[in-house]
């Protein structure tokens, strides 16, 4: 006998978490093994990953909203590889990056503090004002670091931060944060280098740089200076056939 029954058109099937989903991988994380936390936590990042470049907005959310809960149960080491997993996501749940960037374990706030674009200047200006010199050396070696971002980080920061800073190309300073760290290359031979071989550095910062440094610093530069200005008056031949070579002025 014939059905009488309709089918309903198949239904969208959302690989987003519901609600009741979230709460049953909160229950079973809860109550898993570390190392079973790090594999639930895992797939779930290769999950989002997997999907990142094709999520709207509403589907980031949703993730954001699962990753920030289950954070807050998990352990280090399942935060780290969150992190991992997370850094170099162009569209990263913007909540979970900044929980993940401000905690105090470097394992878990590196990843994030030194690769993803997400971070505004606002979170890590917080960070370099109040995290350790660890945090403070992931963001200095970001690809790119804004002046008020780098004014904190030379304030704050310890040698290997300053020393990663200056040279690190994709770092601004403001005139104020040049200044502060020609100072902190006072009998820092290596510093005040990598500080004068900047392309940007403004010339009377430069000029305050070379009276500060150690003769050795300045014949340096001097000799740097002289090869450049002789390499525009350096001769070029030019050979036609087995004639003598002439010169090109």
């Amino acid at each position: 006998m014939a059905s009488n029954v309709v089918s309903a058109p198949a239904a969208t099937v959302s690989i987003i978490p519901t609600i009741t989903l979230i709460a049953e991988l909160e229950r079973v994380i809860a109550n898993a093994s570390v190392q079973r936390r790090v594999e639930i936590l895992t797939h779930i990042a290769d999950l989002f990953v997997s999907g990142s470049a094709r999520f709207v907005k509403e589907d980031i959310e949703l993730f954001d909203d699962l990753f920030t809960r289950l954070v807050l149960v998990i352990e280090s080491a399942a935060k780290s590889a969150l992190a991992e997993r997370l850094a170099r996501v162009a569209n990263a749940p913007f909540n979970v990056v900044r929980m993940l960037a401000s905690d105090n374990d470097i394992k878990v706030a590196h990843p994030i503090l030194a690769h993803s674009l997400q971070l505004d200047d606002a979170t890590l200006v917080l960070s370099a004002r109040t995290k350790s010199q660890a945090h403070l050396l992931a963001i200095s070696q970001r690809q790119s670091v804004s002046e008020a971002v780098t004014d904190v980080l030379v304030e704050r920061g310890n040698k290997p931060v300053v020393h990663c800073l200056a040279g690190n190309p994709g770092a601004k300073f403001s005139e104020g944060g040049f200044a502060l760290l020609v100072n902190c290359s006072a009998n820092d031979d290596t510093l005040a280098i990598a500080i004068g071989s900047r392309a940007d550095v403004p010339p009377h910062i430069l000029s305050n740089l070379l009276e500060m440094a150690s003769e050795m610093v300045q014949m340096k530069f001097t000799a740097e200076n002289v090869r450049r200005e002789f390499s525009i008056f350096e001769p070029r031949f030019s050979f036609f056939g087995n004639e003598a070579p002439l010169l090109v002025v």
